[in-house]
């Protein structure tokens, strides 16, 4: 298993777009991708808190992918850098917590027309917009998992019966009730 700091070194070569393409071509769903998170592939942003020059590799890679997805869609009017910039920052720091096996998800299905008909243009707000609904997918998918998880280890919850007490249960309780029973055993008489 390749560490952290490795793979922080090597960001460009192992992330590549082609070279996810290969890597994660078995993952389709969110669920999967929190699994490889679970089992070691790390997420954007461990990446991006490794060193500075890594967050710069990450940055610089994550263009990339925009730079192909760009070019895979043929818009007539293409993403420009600084709007490629502004993109990958806003992914690292709004949703660092995905691994780059989401992106290649959340890429494909922009190219399966999954998230609409593409007019022209491909814009900041768009690709944004879309990948909050991917990332809202993915962590309905983690709480999901650990759902499944805690009840495989605690048990399915048993249906909770609502317990109704009496009056008589409800007065014994009550601490005015106490005083005044007291009070009786003690030959004193309520005022009613």
């Amino acid at each position: 298993m390749i560490s952290l700091e490795e793979r922080c070194k090597r960001l460009p070569e192992l992330y590549s777009p082609e070279s996810i393409k290969k890597r994660f071509a078995a993952v389709t769903k969110p669920s999967q991708c929190v699994q490889i998170g679970r089992n070691g592939e790390p997420c954007l942003l461990a990446m991006a808190r490794q060193s500075e020059s890594a967050k710069v590799q990450l940055n610089a890679t994550i263009c990339l992918h925009l730079v192909a997805l760009d070019r895979f869609l043929h818009m007539r009017n293409p993403l420009c850098s600084e709007e490629i910039e502004f993109i990958a920052d806003q992914i690292i720091s709004e949703y660092g917590a995905i691994t780059f096996a989401d992106l290649n998800i959340f890429f494909n299905r922009i190219k399966s027309g999954k998230y609409g008909k593409l007019y022209e243009r491909l814009s900041a707000p768009d690709i944004l917009t879309w990948l909050g609904q991917y990332y809202d997918e993915r962590m309905d998918a983690a709480e999901q998992m650990s759902i499944n998880e805690a009840r495989t280890i605690y048990g399915s919850p048993s249906p909770r019966t609502r317990q109704t007490k009496s009056q008589a249960d409800v007065d014994k309780d009550n601490e005015f009730f106490k005083f005044r029973e007291t009070l009786k055993q003690n030959g004193y008489k309520p005022i009613e």
